[in-house]
């Protein structure tokens, strides 16, 4: 169920949310896999992700597969961040779909 009603900008840099109702899980919803926080011209680009991936973390996207996963690898390179923590200390990450099938796990 969708309770997000608005989403309104704040300024530059910030957004506050509006809820039809309290709801617990929207914080998670924010930063757990699969969320996708995209370019504002995602959808003018043909809203595909393994196509147009955009990001300057220390990974890039090597692949997305709706229903399988997805693999980043370590950018050569990264700046570091703001943060100064550096270079990333993994080659990749891969992240596995297993769905709601509770026998996968």
């Amino acid at each position: 169920e969708n309770v997000l009603s608005n989403v309104e900008q704040v300024n530059d840099h910030h957004v506050r949310l509006h809820l039809a109702k309290p709801d617990v899980t929207t914080a998670h919803r924010l930063f757990a896999y699969p969320t996708q926080i995209v370019h504002r011209s995602f959808d003018d680009n043909g809203a595909d992700l393994s196509k147009e991936a955009i990001g300057t973390g220390p990974f890039s996207l090597e692949f997305y597969r709706v229903g399988e996963g997805a693999k980043v690898v370590r950018r050569e390179g990264y700046w570091g961040g703001a943060d100064g923590l550096g270079d990333a200390y993994l080659d990749a990450v891969h992240f596995i779909d297993l769905g709601e099938d509770e026998e996968k796990l």
